[in-house]
């Protein structure tokens, strides 16, 4: 005898969870691989097909570099201002 076991999931993607993981986690992740020279072709799709499958735009409304503090520092800066704290 098969038993059927379901997964408590979201019932749509307008949830929390992609909200949080897209807009706070791959936005922040994707703007230092810029910021690094480092390509992250696969993180960009990922928030490309999220903020269209949501209506929001997450390259905006997610986690930015001007938001954390840190837009225009160069490598060398950040890793200074992470070592350090200033």
């Amino acid at each position: 005898m098969s038993r059927t076991k379901t997964i408590k999931s979201p019932s749509s993607l307008d949830h929390r969870y992609v909200h949080e993981d897209v807009g706070y986690g791959l936005v922040p992740i994707a703007a230092l691989g810029a910021l690094a020279g480092v390509p992250t072709p696969t993180i960009d799709a990922l928030v490309q097909l999220a903020s269209l499958a949501v209506r929001v735009d997450y390259r905006r409304d997610g986690l930015t570099l001007e938001k954390l503090g840190i837009a225009g520092k160069s490598p060398a800066e950040l890793l200074k201002f992470v070592e350090d704290g200033a």
